[in-house]
């Protein structure tokens, strides 16, 4: 099959266009899941070179899904730099993703507002002010096509209450009754703009209700679809889709071809939007938190497919932060896919790797349940694309077969119980690794806000570990008054790096010994929590 082709050979590129198009045709220019500033300025000069040599037809952009969050600045900012950037590309439709709901309602609605595109919400009833269900682009030839934007409804994507009781329409049943819809007010072709997986991609395309479907939420392209074709690019824009769809007569998808957007130069414009977004971030560049041997390669390309050590180290900082036997986390809840230069992960590393809230919990896990959960989750042919698939800590052996084999040294006993920090959202269903939500089905979880995000972990172990590398109490509290303050902290650790530390390293550094939330440390904090 071609998605199988792209995932193991990368997208075709192309850059020879038509040098007219003829006024019933309609372009798309599509990307989807935007966690990254990197490529969206050369993604302007292909969007401004598609339309030069598209003359007489009609050029649109469009995004499915997941582009205020996740990403290293959209944790930071709730979206504000991404929407700056996206508006200075040009997107001209886009539709909610599942993680558009990250940032939370509230800003979720305020961040739409600033947006240049138009949000197409199908399916959501309620989320968004003036967001349309349809939309409609009109061609110079009098035709018509009608644009649907559709979100998942799929159990355990969205984080809590993220949508505060909204309800999710389905999207198939959605699909049919608007696109009849627009087909009874005039439209000649109907796109599906879609944020689901790619399994409810194609029984959308077999309904035979939408003409094309362009959809988000898996990160390999996939090119799929027989009468109603199915495009996905991956992520990042790092390549992009040129969809050519000729509605002049029968409808007719002429061409879909896979650009490489890196090997493009940046459209000055864009690139310097998105310098103005990178520079707030430039601060946390060399803050290094977490290290693996000198010998070894630190990369986290491929979390869906195989054991990385990226997924290994921040596994195991979360089991040295609770003091458990062992940790794991779901690859696709590490987005950095990337191979490091250095064997150190820097703050904005982390941002990029962790850039969404994973709510870590420890649960008392029989070994028979940890071995057939971790096996469970990475099953299938080598170049399938798991979500599901458990990434684990340095404490855990695996064989070949994806078998535990051992903890902590020993040989795994199936019957003993097993302290095991893991997402809790895995246990109620998401990606649906049968063994443990089974087995969680019969337990008793930790209350819902009872959680540690994994981000927080790895930064309160390092923010401890540098508690203990600044001194005595006595040595941090420079003016003896017995309570050790934020500048004080700022001095010391300025005296032992050289430089300030940036605020949100010195956020965490007091969080974690401030336990009674005054906003300073004093000798009994100092001396119960200093030890963790």
């Amino acid at each position: 099959m071609l998605s199988t082709f792209l995932r193991r050979r990368g997208a075709r590129v192309v850059r020879r266009y038509a040098a007219t198009a003829p006024s019933n045709t309609l372009t798309l220019v599509a990307v989807n899941d935007v966690y990254d500033l990197e490529h969206l300025p050369k993604l302007r000069t292909l969007v401004d070179t598609v339309k030069a040599e598209r003359a007489g037809g009609t050029v649109i952009t469009t995004l499915a899904g997941d582009f205020l969050s996740p990403s290293v600045l959209s944790s930071l900012d709730r979206g504000r730099g991404m929407v700056q950037v996206l508006n200075a590309v040009g997107v001209d439709y886009a539709c909610f993703g599942n993680h558009e709901a990250d940032v939370g309602l509230k800003a979720l609605r305020k961040r739409i507002g600033e947006f240049s595109a138009t949000l197409i919400n199908s399916n959501v009833p309620g989320a968004v002010d003036g967001a349309p269900a349809t939309a409609v682009v009109s061609l110079p030839g009098g035709k018509r096509v009608g644009l649907l934007g559709l979100l998942t409804s799929e159990p355990g994507v969205f984080r809590k209450d993220v949508f505060r009781g909204l309800v999710i329409e389905d999207a198939l049943a959605t699909a049919q009754t608007l696109s009849a819809e627009l087909r009874a007010d005039g439209a000649s072709a109907v796109v599906a703009l879609t944020h689901q997986s790619i399994d409810a991609d194609l029984e959308l395309s077999r309904a035979g209700c939408v003409d094309l479907v362009v959809g988000g939420h898996e990160h390999e392209p996939y090119l799929e679809g027989e009468a109603c074709r199915v495009v996905k690019t991956g992520q990042d824009a790092v390549r992009a889709a040129v969809i050519d769809l000729d509605v002049s007569g029968a409808i007719v998808v002429t061409s879909v071809k896979f650009e490489d957007v890196t090997r493009l130069a940046p459209h000055a414009g864009a690139a310097a939007a998105a310098a103005e977004q990178k520079a707030f971030l430039t601060s946390l560049d060399n803050e290094k938190i977490l290290s693996c041997a000198s010998s070894e390669v630190l990369s986290s390309e491929k979390t869906r497919f195989r054991q990385t050590t990226v997924g290994r180290l921040l596994c195991s900082a979360v089991r040295d932060w609770f003091g458990c036997d062992a940790a794991m986390i779901n690859g696709g809840t590490i987005k950095g896919g990337t191979t490091y230069a250095t064997p150190a992960l820097s703050l904005l590393d982390l941002r990029r790797e962790l850039p969404f809230p994973t709510k870590m919990v420890v649960l008392d896990m029989p070994g028979s349940v940890l071995r057939a959960a971790v096996a469970h989750s990475r099953k299938g042919e080598p170049d399938d694309e798991r979500r599901a698939f458990l990434q684990v800590c340095d404490a855990v052996d695996v064989d070949e077969r994806d078998r535990v084999i051992s903890v902590r040294g020993e040989p795994l006993d199936p019957e003993k119980l097993y302290h095991v920090a893991l997402p809790r959202n895995l246990c109620k269903g998401l990606f649906n690794i049968k063994p443990l939500v089974t087995w969680a089905e019969a337990t008793d979880l930790p209350a819902e806000d009872d959680f540690v995000p994994a981000m927080n972990c790895v930064l309160l172990r390092h923010s401890y570990a540098l508690w203990r590398r600044l001194g005595e109490f006595d040595d941090i509290d420079t003016n003896h008054d017995g309570v050790i303050t934020r500048d004080e902290v700022v001095e010391a650790l300025k005296r032992r790096r050289g430089v300030a530390p940036p605020k949100i390293l010195l956020d965490n550094v007091m969080e974690a010994l401030d336990a009674d939330h005054s906003g300073t440390i004093n000798r009994d904090e100092f001396a119960h929590r200093v030890d963790h």
